[in-house]
């Protein structure tokens, strides 16, 4: 009985590692691809900035936030609050793209239906 149990031990903590190392690699590969995505998006916000011609805290403070604040968006860190960012694309006058970001995508087979629908004929009303 001792052997049983010291085997399915065995077993769980084997499984364990196994879980917790593919989680990690999972978390790094998320996380690097996260992580690119926000230097882009840094690097976009300074540059538009940079268009406008305006300086850090005058930028900064239109926005609300304090200059390292602001450095942290330029350069994609990502401990900067989501609301921050919302509040980076408002004032830059495109809010109304950030709904696309997340918008339904007809699927292939919807597409494909639709191409494909025989066309109804209409006519006019009678009077």
């Amino acid at each position: 009985m001792d052997n049983l149990v010291s085997g399915f031990l065995f077993i769980k903590e084997k499984y364990r590692l196994y879980y917790r190392s593919y989680m990690y690699i999972k978390e790094i590969m998320i996380a690097n691809e996260s992580k690119t995505a926000l230097v882009q998006l840094g690097q976009q916000l300074l540059a538009r900035r940079l268009e406008r011609n305006e300086r850090q805290s005058d930028f900064a403070a239109r926005l609300g936030v304090s200059i390292p604040t602001l450095r942290k968006l330029e350069q994609g860190d990502s401990t900067v609050a989501i609301g921050t960012w919302v509040d980076v694309v408002w004032l830059l006058g495109r809010l109304d793209r950030l709904a696309e970001v997340l918008a339904a995508k007809p699927s292939l087979f919807d597409q494909w239906e639709k191409q494909n629908r025989p066309s109804v004929r209409r006519r006019a009303s009678k009077k």
